[in-house]
C-alpha cells in the first residue's frame, strides 16, 4: 500500500522510490522469518543456535558446500532449459528499474546477497527441516520443508514457475 501511493499513478515497478519501499519490506520481512525461529525454537523450546543450523557440518567436507551450491545450480538452469525448449519465456521476479536506480540496487543487492541467504536458511533449513525432520523423518521433512521454500518465492502469479526448481534446491540443500 505504502509503495503504491510512493508511485502515485506509475507502476510500482517502474517507481525508484516504490521498489525501495518494496525492498525494505522484503527485509523487514527476512528479520521477521528469523524472530519467528529465534522466539519459536531459542526461547520457546530452549534450542541452541547449533540446532538452527550454525554448526560446522557434521557430514561431508569442504567440498559439500560446493556440492550443494553446484546441484542446485544446475537444477535451476536445467529447469529453465526445459522451459525454454517447451517455449516458454518466464518474467524475472526483479523489476528492470531495480538494476537503474542506486538506491533500489543497493538495497536488492544487501537483501539478496546478505540477508534472504542467511535467514531464509536459518529458518527454513534451519527451523522448518529441523522441526519436521525429528517428526517425519528426512525425505519428507526436505521434501515439505522445500516446498514451503519454493511457495515462499512466489512474489506474483507471473513468478510461479519459480515454485519449481526453488522448491528443489531447497530439498537438496536440507
Amino acid at each position: 500500500v505504502i509503495a503504491s501511493v510512493v508511485a502515485g499513478s506509475a507502476d510500482i515497478d517502474e517507481d525508484a522510490g516504490a521498489l525501495v519501499v518494496v525492498l525494505a519490506a522484503s527485509l523487514l520481512l527476512e528479520v521477521v522469518i528469523l524472530l519467528s525461529a529465534v522466539l519459536f525454537s531459542l526461547r520457546k523450546y530452549r534450542a541452541t543456535w547449533a540446532d538452527l543450523g550454525l554448526r560446522w557440518p557434521r557430514r561431508g567436507g569442504w567440498w559439500l558446500s560446493f556440492a550443494l551450491v553446484f546441484s542446485g545450480l544446475a537444477i535451476v538452469y536445467a529447469y529453465f532449459a526445459l522451459l525454454s525448449l517447451a517455449g516458454a519465456e518466464p518474467e524475472s521476479a526483479v523489476p528492470d528499474q531495480a538494476f537503474e536506480n542506486l538506491a533500489p540496487l543497493i538495497l536488492l543487492a544487501v537483501l539478496s546477497l546478505v540477508f534472504a541467504p542467511v535467514m531464509e536458511e536459518l529458518f527454513f533449513r534451519g527451523f522448518i527441516f529441523g522441526g519436521l525432520r525429528s517428526r517425519w523423518g528426512t525425505r519428507w521433512a526436505a521434501l515439505a520443508s522445500g516446498a514451503l521454500f519454493g511457495l515462499a518465492h512466489v512474489g506474483s502469479p507471473g513468478t510461479a514457475y519459480n515454485a519449481v526448481p526453488i522448491a528443489a534446491v531447497g530439498a537438496v540443500f536440507a
